[in-house]
């Protein structure tokens, strides 16, 4: 992660104008994950930007068993983000709908 331009070189998170966590629904980890991020997140900003939560991979959902819509809706709302919702970049479902949402918090 040291080489995105978003991150220090001490693996810190610097100034941004919106973070979008995406979280893989598929994985239980990566909703694991979520959580260390937000903590690296409100360690290393001054003012926490708007905050997005994006579940990803929706389509496994009648496949698998996957991290429940109400986990998302819960998390966001425990952190105050401009909400959770949920794609497929697979299937192209409600893609543009997560976009035109960063879109909004960004300008």
């Amino acid at each position: 992660p040291e080489e995105l331009p978003f991150f220090s070189k001490h693996g810190e998170i610097s100034d941004c104008a919106a973070l979008v966590f995406c979280v893989d629904i598929a994985d239980s980890k990566s909703s694991e994950d979520f959580y260390m991020w937000m903590k690296k997140a409100r360690r290393s900003l001054r003012r926490m930007p708007p905050i997005l939560i994006v579940g990803t991979k929706v389509d496994e959902r009648s496949f698998r068993v996957t991290t429940p819509y109400i986990w998302g809706q819960g998390v966001a709302n425990i952190y105050s983000a401009r909400g959770y919702l949920e794609c497929s970049a697979k299937n192209n479902e409600r893609v543009d709908r997560v976009l035109d949402t960063i879109l909004k918090m960004v300008v």
